[in-house]
């Protein structure tokens, strides 16, 4: 019994080296020489849950890397097993979360669904919750690609992982931009258009009620109303697209560096048993957002990074961002605070049960499931199969949903 306990004190020895950690501290990032939990090696960032690799490799980096490297492989092993420890408190039946991951850090290539990534094109900037290979993926395929599809691969079958791209400072679109091309569609000016013409139609009928007559001015200048609604349909979406592109961004994200970055790429992969990797929604982006908050404590995610973050405003708990359809409908969106903001204004409404509640709304929710209609109802489902004062409860989410326009 002595030699094992003996042995067991000089492993802990052995792996109880301390590695540079990005943590907050406060409102700011700092690094700290930090323990690492759950290694199972001397040698690489390997433990018993995740395996932090760097691009494309499959051995795990080493602790003699470069400085930049094992920074980031540090930090990203360090606060995805903080995040692990957090669901599985409350996800306790989640067996996904007791399977080790492969984390790739420092990545440039994209990801694709087929064959898992493309040799030249390139991605920078970013983090990513890759879903594991499906059957719609070329498994056991060579797959030929490039200039004279020169450069061919088998496809094997790989698990889910989280990619942290490697950071570079670009020029890009603007959200403003991402969401003019939008409103530019046809989708969006036939929308436009029967509203303001709808507008037009009830505003002539009120009139005509109130004159108790149509006449040739009523008529003259609901014609003229007219005109001018479908004149801006045309015109507006133009000159908003024209306007947004002066606006060019530049970005620049080190996402490995930044720990409620790591904590929302992992609360993709603890919900994907309800929301469904590989497509960003409204619903997804927001309570992996959320669940960062409720692991961090910061309010505003990515603010207060600059030597990391560049380029986007950071995602805000108290956004008084309202809904509009576009929240479910246009992608660009799904990044934005809307989301976020509603469910912390659910967090403080529904008090000391609201993280029950939440995690049990969303039993309730799919990939495709939109926030107005398919939201609103599984929270009150949830109210009404785990809540206490279920009255009480339900009188709070409604007020929230009224307060955020839903």
């Amino acid at each position: 019994m002595k030699a094992i306990l003996f042995a067991s004190f000089l492993i802990t020895s052995l792996f109880a080296k301390t590695f540079p950690v990005n943590i907050r501290e406060g409102k700011k990032i700092i690094t700290k020489q930090l323990e690492l939990e759950n290694l199972e090696s001397e040698k690489v960032f390997e433990g018993k849950y995740f395996k932090i690799v760097k691009a494309l490799e499959t051995d795990a980096v080493s602790f003699s890397d470069n400085q930049e490297t094992i920074k980031r492989a540090a930090t990203v092993y360090y606060h995805l097993n903080i995040a692990r420890d957090y669901f599985k408190a409350i996800m306790p039946q989640n067996q996904e979360l007791d399977k080790q991951m492969i984390i790739r850090i420092e990545k440039v290539r994209k990801w694709d669904s087929s064959i898992h990534s493309v040799k030249g094109e390139y991605q920078y900037n970013g983090s990513l919750s890759v879903p594991a290979s499906s059957t719609l993926a070329n498994i056991g395929e060579e797959i030929c690609y490039g200039e004279n599809n020169s450069d061919c691969k088998i496809v094997e079958p790989w698990e889910n992982e989280i990619w942290f791209f490697a950071p570079k400072l670009i020029k890009e679109s603007s959200t403003v931009e991402m969401a003019t091309n939008y409103i530019d569609s046809p989708g969006y000016k036939k929308m436009l258009l029967g509203n303001l013409l709808y507008a037009d139609f009830t505003q002539f009928m009120f009139s005509a009620f109130q004159k108790e007559m149509v006449d040739d001015l009523l008529i003259e200048q609901h014609l003229y109303s007219m005109a001018m609604s479908i004149g801006l349909t045309a015109v507006l979406p133009k000159v908003l697209k024209y306007s947004a592109k002066l606006f060019k961004t530049k970005r620049f994200l080190d996402s490995a560096m930044i720990p409620e970055i790591i904590y929302h790429e992992y609360s993709h992969i603890a919900l994907s048993t309800f929301l469904s990797l590989g497509n960003s929604t409204a619903i997804g982006e927001g309570f992996s957002n959320y669940f960062a908050y409720k692991m961090s404590k910061v309010k505003k995610l990515g603010a207060n990074s600059k030597k990391y973050y560049k380029g986007e405003l950071p995602k805000k708990i108290n956004s008084k961002v309202l809904y509009s359809i576009e929240q479910d409908a246009v992608q660009s969106l799904a990044w934005g605070s809307f989301t976020f903001s509603l469910l912390g204004k659910l967090d403080v409404a529904l008090g000391e049960e609201s993280e029950v509640i939440l995690l049990k709304s969303l039993e309730y929710l799919n990939g495709h499931s939109n926030l107005r209609f398919d939201f609103t109802k599984a929270v009150l489902s949830a109210i009404d199969e785990v809540g206490k004062n279920k009255l009480a409860l339900k009188i709070a989410a409604l007020n929230v949903f009224q307060e955020k326009g839903l």
